[in-house]
Order: C-alpha cells, then sequence, then structure tokens
C-alpha cells in the first residue's frame, strides 16, 4: 500500500471513511508538495491582490505562463493547507477528492498520482436533476454539482451586493420595461466615485479584483464547466472582504458596515448614478428605482 500513489491512497482513505488517516495523508501530500516547489524553484510568495489579478485574468489580457503557474500551485497549497486545518475531515470529503483530481490534472509532471482523469463539464439534464433534487430534498449527489452551484451562488452574491450599495431595485425606460443594464456600468460607476463609498475591507486594488472575479465565476455559469477547486476557494476567501462586517466598535453592529456612505453622499451619488447610465446607454428614458441600500449610513 505504501508504494500506491499518494493520491490514489487519499481516494482509497475517503471511501473507506478513515478520516484520520485522510488528515495525516493530506499533510503528508503538503510536505511533498512543498519540496517539489522547492526542486522546482517555483515562486510561491506572491501578495494576495497579485495572486487574485492573475489567477482570475480575462480572456484578452496579457499571460506569463510561468507566473500564472506559480500562482497556481501557490494557492493550491494554501487550499491544501486549509482542508488540514478542518476538525472535521468528513464535511470535506467531497472537496479533498475533487482537490486530488484538479492537482493531478494541472500539475501531472508531479507523478505522485495514478488516477483517472475527471469531467470538467456537467450534462445540462444532471444539471436539472441536481437542481430539482436540492429543491425537493435539500439535497444533491454529484460534486460537480456542488462546484457548480457554489460559482452561481457567488456570482450572484457579487451582484446583488454591488447592484445595492446604492439601492438600486431595478431600472426601466419610461417607467415601463426593464432597461437593459450591463452590470460594468455599476462597477465603473464605484470605481470612478469610489472614495465616497467607505469600503472597510478593500482598497481600489482589490475592489477591482472582485470584477474580475465576477467576470470569471461567468465561466462556470454559462458553460457549466467546473472550476479548480483551490480557485474557487480562492474566490470566496477574497469576496468576503466585500461583505465583512466592521467590528472595530464593540457597542456597534451593523450587518451591512463593510461600506460606509453619509447621507449626504447617498443622496448626490444616486443622482449622479442615473444621469451616468443615461449618458452612457445614450438613453435619456432611463430611470432608476430605489430602496434602502445596503450599505452603513453615517
Amino acid at each position: 500500500m505504501r508504494n500506491t500513489p499518494i493520491g490514489n491512497r487519499i481516494i482509497i482513505a475517503l471511501d473507506r471513511k478513515e478520516f484520520e488517516n485522510v488528515k495525516n495523508l493530506l499533510i503528508e501530500l503538503l510536505t511533498e508538495l512543498r519540496e517539489f516547489a522547492k526542486n522546482c524553484k517555483y515562486k510561491i510568495n506572491y501578495k494576495e491582490n497579485y495572486v487574485i489579478s492573475k489567477l482570475f485574468l480575462a480572456s484578452y489580457e496579457v499571460r506569463k505562463p510561468e507566473v500564472e503557474r506559480n500562482i497556481n500551485f501557490q494557492v493550491a497549497l494554501s487550499f491544501l493547507e486549509f482542508l488540514i486545518k478542518q476538525s472535521d475531515v468528513f464535511d470535506q470529503s467531497i472537496l479533498i477528492n475533487r482537490f486530488v483530481f484538479d492537482l493531478n490534472q494541472e500539475f501531472a509532471e508531479i507523478k505522485i498520482f495514478n488516477i483517472a482523469g475527471k469531467s470538467d463539464t456537467q450534462l445540462s439534464f444532471r444539471t436539472f436533476s441536481e437542481s430539482n433534487k436540492l429543491f425537493l430534498f435539500n439535497k444533491y449527489e454529484g460534486n460537480l454539482s456542488k462546484m457548480l452551484f457554489s460559482a452561481f451562488g457567488l456570482r450572484q452574491s457579487i451582484e446583488m451586493r454591488i447592484k445595492r450599495l446604492l439601492g438600486v431595485v431595478c431600472i426601466t425606460e419610461n417607467d415601463e420595461k426593464l432597461a437593459k443594464i450591463r452590470f460594468s456600468d455599476f462597477i465603473e460607476f464605484i470605481s470612478k466615485n469610489f472614495q465616497k463609498f467607505k469600503f472597510q475591507h478593500l482598497d481600489r486594488e482589490s475592489f477591482t479584483n472582485i470584477a474580475k472575479i465576477y467576470k470569471w465565476t461567468n465561466f462556470s455559469v454559462h458553460l457549466m464547466s467546473s472550476p479548480l477547486t483551490w480557485k474557487l476557494w480562492k474566490a470566496f476567501e477574497f469576496t468576503r472582504k466585500l461583505f465583512m462586517i466592521d467590528n472595530t466598535d464593540p457597542n456597534h453592529w451593523n450587518i451591512n458596515s463593510s461600506v460606509k456612505i453619509s447621507a449626504c453622499d447617498l443622496v448626490i451619488l444616486r443622482n449622479a448614478f442615473e444621469s451616468f447610465l443615461r449618458r452612457n446607454n445614450k438613453n435619456d428614458k432611463i430611470c432608476v428605482h430605489w430602496e434602502p441600500p445596503e450599505v452603513e449610513i453615517i
């Protein structure tokens, strides 16, 4: 058994529900991967914003394969460390299984796996079936479905959070039909007025990277293509900054306190946003409908 590649041993231990052994094997795997990185002289100490900017590159951006590979490996190591720290390996068994196959696919030259390949895409029927099970029975069976549903949830949470910073309910033309507004309009407007949105955990570069993560999730959502486990994990970890509550004052708590806007600025921003949309979309009939924003008013 000891001569069996470690990837196989992890899958076998998961199948047998030998969860204490799984944790030990993950620690062994981490040691081997660190040694591999050292021997190959991988650079794995990039700063977070740089990691995000390269991990979620748009198709039109200039690519640096060696840097991307180093960063991919760095995040995979971080995700493995995260898995090891989890107290209940059973809860993470689907992720661990998926991670091993992802690692085998992305870094085959490590040669510590002897496992068949995985499918990255899911049939539309399977997605429908799994969605139906989730609705009716609050469960699903496929680990690919878990990844796809999670990517969809991440995408929607980013979109809703950004739109609700100003309290946008909907945008219409002549108060009748819904106007076709690009999500990029929201990103552009907030970026241009960034100082008025007092983000507690995001600087301007980080906000730009949140937008990159949003675009990246579209690949999974529209093509039903599973993201790498560590990339989706990193996307959630980084996007958390958009939602983290400000706990600096122990006597004050507000669920929307990750972003703060003055009451005066809110009025100015709403008027400016409506004008911006009309100008950007060359449509003077655009009308924005408002509700209380998901921010802390100061």
